[in-house]
């Protein structure tokens, strides 16, 4: 159990590690993102920051590691978003995606999608910073700057005009102004800009998994199928659960009703019942690595279900 905290603290990047953060959690886990709550919970992607040499070839190391497992035959349950498994199959981040990564960047892009031309200029003024903080307000002006010129027989009294100014010292300090007629470039523009952001990290990854296992065959899955195939069976069988336990004779009628409760439920919630009772949410191979027993833990009636994941008791 410490060593499983202790590789906690240092997969989370914790400020009392010294552990180096490439993953950060799911925006969708923070209860923020559109879609929180689902599928997506407790999850982790890639952290968008980490841009330097060694970071590239950290992430690269990891997706050889993917590869090995794939060629070895080896499973490990790896809390990624949907999104990631996506892009090592070769599919691209789109619009939906966005909330795993950023929720304030998806609520960002769905309101100026939706904006009037009443309410266009306070919106972009309003969402300037967030662009900034995300790293790409500089270089999304730049394009948009750019487009203005570009399209005008007055480029510098136009951009002037704008408050676009063409020297590049502005660069820095302008709040993007483009008339409403350009909502569709200034969206378009910050997705691009967005995903490729975040694809230094996952083209790394992608990078190393491909290094050993070529693209053309991890192509002929779909992103589901590769995350079942490196990490398990999301869908946990009550018969395997059924089969796999041992309770004592004075608790075999809650326990009976533990698993009629676990036949009317959700595969989400029977994942995250395996998860309280082992710290596995998905189920590896076709053997169970542990055996589930259900005790008594008192004679009281008040007690409510306690679950010990050190001997996967309940």
């Amino acid at each position: 159990r410490q060593l499983l905290t202790t590789l906690a603290k240092e997969w989370s990047g914790q400020q009392s590690s010294q552990g180096l953060p490439l993953f950060e959690i799911s925006a969708k886990q923070t209860g923020t993102g559109a879609g929180s709550g689902t599928t997506d919970r407790f999850t982790w992607i890639p952290n968008c920051n980490l841009r330097e040499d060694l970071h590239e070839q950290l992430f690269r190391f990891i997706g050889q590691l993917l590869g090995c497992m794939i060629m070895s035959n080896v499973q490990c349950e790896i809390l990624w978003a949907q999104p990631v498994w996506k892009w090592l199959v070769g599919d691209e981040i789109n619009k939906e995606d966005l909330p795993s990564f950023n929720a304030g960047f998806k609520r960002a892009i769905d309101f100026l999608e939706n904006c009037d031309e009443d309410g266009w200029s306070g919106a972009l003024a309003l969402y300037s910073e967030s662009f900034d903080h995300l790293h790409i307000g500089k270089e999304l002006r730049k394009r948009l700057r750019r487009r203005q010129v570009e399209s005008s027989d007055q480029p510098e009294s136009l951009g002037m005009s704008l408050g676009m100014s063409l020297t590049e010292s502005m660069t820095e300090r302008i709040t993007m102004s483009m008339p409403y007629a350009a909502k569709e470039s200034v969206v378009r523009d910050a997705l691009e800009l967005f995903t490729n952001f975040c694809k230094f990290q996952l083209d790394a990854i992608s990078e190393g998994l491909y290094s050993v296992v070529p693209k053309d065959l991890l192509q002929m899955f779909d992103a589901e199928e590769l995350e079942t195939l490196l990490c398990g069976s999301s869908d946990v069988s009550v018969a395997h659960m059924r089969a796999n336990m041992e309770v004592d004779m004075d608790v075999q009628e809650q326990a009976n009703w533990v698993l009629e409760i676990l036949e009317a439920a959700t595969p989400q919630f029977r994942s995250r019942f395996l998860g309280a009772m082992t710290g596995q949410t998905r189920m590896m191979g076709r053997k169970w690595p542990f055996t589930l027993s259900f005790s008594s833990a008192s004679s009281s009636e008040e007690h409510m279900i306690r679950f010990a994941t050190c001997s996967t008791t309940t």
